[in-house]
């Protein structure tokens, strides 16, 4: 079943306090910021597991969702950020309720039985596999807007689930999402992964041992509230398991002569 709700604020700092809870809804200015929060819950029975597992039932896979999605921005439509969103969260560019119970079924399949769709009454012991997306704003200044997805995965029988974060950075004056390509030229990006491969060494004492030999996969950075360039590794990505996610940062200005003019131009750096 999907839900939704709205929130209408009149600025940015009101925007980021009501993402900790979406009960109340503003009327706002022209200049208003507009959000909806979609949610779905699906369960699958995966079929034939009870033999596999030794279990009574067939072993249940449980599968939720829920994205704080951006309508509006300063009265200004902002579909192309809420695409981004949706692909990245499920790998589709759909309707957010389409797109997240196609996702359900397609990770519910990865498990490697016949997924089918169960009631939602089925009991919490049969349940051993479960999918969690949460979209969520990151951080929001004047200018930014960061976007991060997490995503849980657990599947049956594993020694432990893996949590990873994607993150999704709006430029809000420029209509605009970042990536490294348009921040960085491309000599830029050929020297980047020696440089954060340096501070990762550097940061060892705190972060633990790491093989950089590459950017993050698929471009994972985000800027912070103070303008800092945080590039993002998942768990297994460049270090064990137990470090969790690696995130190494510079400053603008340690990287000025790998920016792209765009990249200049959005730090200041001209």
């Amino acid at each position: 079943m999907l839900y939704r709700h709205t929130l209408k604020l009149a600025a940015a700092t009101m925007a980021v306090a009501a993402f900790c809870s979406c009960s109340k809804s503003e009327t706002a200015s022209d200049e208003s910021f507009e959000f909806k929060t979609y949610s779905a819950h699906e369960v699958y029975r995966l079929d034939n597991t009870a033999k596999v597992f030794m279990t009574d039932n067939d072993v249940c896979y449980e599968d939720s969702a829920s994205l704080i999605l951006p309508m509006k921005i300063n009265g200004r439509d902002v579909s192309s950020l809420r695409d981004s969103i949706i692909k990245t969260a499920f790998d589709t560019v759909a309707a957010p309720g389409d797109a997240m119970k196609s996702f359900f079924k397609k990770v519910a399949n990865e498990s490697g039985y016949n997924a089918v769709l169960a009631s939602d009454t089925v009991p919490r012991s049969d349940t051993d596999g479960m999918s969690l997306v949460q979209g969520e704003i990151f951080s929001m200044s004047t200018d930014m807007l960061t976007y991060r997805v997490t995503d849980y995965e657990y599947m049956p029988a594993a020694a432990h689930g893996l949590t990873t974060s994607q993150f999704i950075t709006y430029y809000i004056p420029g209509d605009t999402i970042l990536t490294l390509n348009s921040l960085f030229t491309p000599e830029g990006l050929e020297k980047l992964p020696a440089m954060l491969r340096q501070r990762a060494t550097q940061l060892a004492p705190a972060i633990g041992p790491t093989d950089i030999q590459s950017l993050p996969s698929m471009g994972n950075f985000y800027i912070s509230l103070d303008d800092a360039l945080v590039f993002v590794y998942q768990p297994y990505e460049v270090a064990s398991y137990a470090q969790g996610s690696i995130a190494i940062s510079f400053y603008p200005y340690q990287l000025t002569e790998l920016l792209t003019p765009l990249g200049l131009k959005i730090f200041h750096l001209e």
